[in-house]
């Protein structure tokens, strides 16, 4: 007899009315766990969790008209990759074991929501959220993962960066909304590894920024001797090449959330480079109570990050078609970078300027002007 090569069930198939959720949801994905592709449809009722929902490989979960809410001082993501082991004296800390997985969608329809608790857990009287705490705090975590969509989703009282993605490729990021009011509150994290992936079609307003290409070596915000790292993968660093770790061959478009500083970014430090990224078609048309810098930065995290900035570590970028009535800048870079072209920047504010560069050399701006 053949295995069973496909299934569908609803997590409401496995409510009795007495177990937690939690419990129920695990019943469900336990019983498609063995199961070559499975869908697993969050639906009928609103879910209370307490813990990560973990994905294994050739999963597509629909969160279908309801929300997903975490309970009240819950420290943990709500989706995360079901491939990485951790050491139970530092179940905070970085994986032990990470191995590949694939082929998950998460796909949200109806105004679905993924929200964060009312009350979040405390360390000392203070609020354990933004990346000072680390991995768990981000709403959905995948690392090493191929072939991976997540839409349709608004995302609520987000802890910290309402999604990352480590050391993955082939990813499809759209039709998002955040509304975020933490510390460190990112929409969409691109981490040190990935690479092929189009983001686009990103809504509301974030905390910090709204899509981060993020490659840094090591991690800045590292309390407790290290006890909250924000990449789970980071120990598989040393075993890959300066392009393995590289972040490169990334669309972003379409974005139209405010960002507190900015709404893209390309930072680099540590030797990982940032290459082969296209911005297009993104719009600020907004005013916020909120530290703006510019819409789009290239910068090195020298400052705050572990490692050394090297010359041109950003580089062959393309940005078209950016209208902005929000920052001070539409565009600021920082560092020496090379291959960059900006053209058709808008600056709709006056009194500001259309870019900030440290160092010329690498940039070339064309048909951009004020209105």
């Amino acid at each position: 007899m053949e295995a069973l090569n496909s299934i569908t069930v609803k997590i409401s198939d496995f409510d009795d009315g007495i177990l937690s959720d939690d419990e129920i949801i695990k019943n469900a994905f336990d019983f498609v766990r063995n199961v070559k592709n499975k869908t697993v449809i969050f639906d009928s009722r609103d879910y209370l969790i307490s813990k990560a929902v973990l994905i294994d490989s050739d999963t597509t979960v629909i969160i279908d008209g309801i929300t997903i809410k975490q309970a009240d001082n819950t420290f943990d993501n709500v989706f995360r990759g079901n491939n990485a082991v951790f050491d139970s004296n530092y179940p905070n800390g970085l994986a032990v074991g990470i191995t590949d997985i694939k082929n998950i969608k998460i796909i949200g329809k109806n105004n679905a929501v993924i929200s964060g608790p009312n009350i979040n857990r405390t360390e000392n009287g203070v609020e354990m959220v933004g990346d000072g705490f680390g991995w768990r705090t981000i709403q959905v975590l995948f690392a090493k993962v191929s072939n991976c969509e997540v839409c349709g989703l608004n995302f609520e009282k987000t802890r910290c960066w309402a999604m990352s993605f480590e050391k993955s490729d082939n990813l499809l990021i759209h039709d998002i909304n955040v509304v975020s009011t933490c510390p460190n509150g990112d929409g969409v994290d691109i981490r040190s590894g990935c690479h092929d992936a189009e983001i686009y079609n990103i809504s509301g307003l974030t905390m910090d920024d709204t899509v981060a290409c993020t490659g840094i070596y090591g991690a800045y915000h590292e309390n407790k001797d290290g006890a909250y790292p924000c990449e789970i993968s980071r120990m598989l660093n040393p075993k890959m090449s300066p392009e393995e770790l590289s972040i490169r061959n990334i669309k972003i478009h379409d974005i139209t959330a405010i960002g507190r500083y900015h709404q893209v970014i390309c930072c680099s430090a540590g030797g990982i480079k940032v290459h082969d990224i296209s911005i297009y078609n993104c719009k600020a048309d907004g005013t916020a109570d909120v530290q703006l810098h510019s819409l789009i930065e290239m910068y090195s995290g020298r400052y705050i990050f572990f490692g050394d900035y090297t010359d041109d570590d950003i580089y062959s970028i393309r940005i078209n078609n950016i209208d902005n009535n929000t920052y001070p800048y539409v565009l600021r870079i920082d560092d020496k970078v090379k291959d960059v072209w900006a053209n058709k920047l808008i600056q709709r504010r006056t009194d500001d300027e259309i870019v900030h560069l440290e160092k010329e050399e690498g940039v070339t701006i064309t048909n951009s002007r004020k209105i």
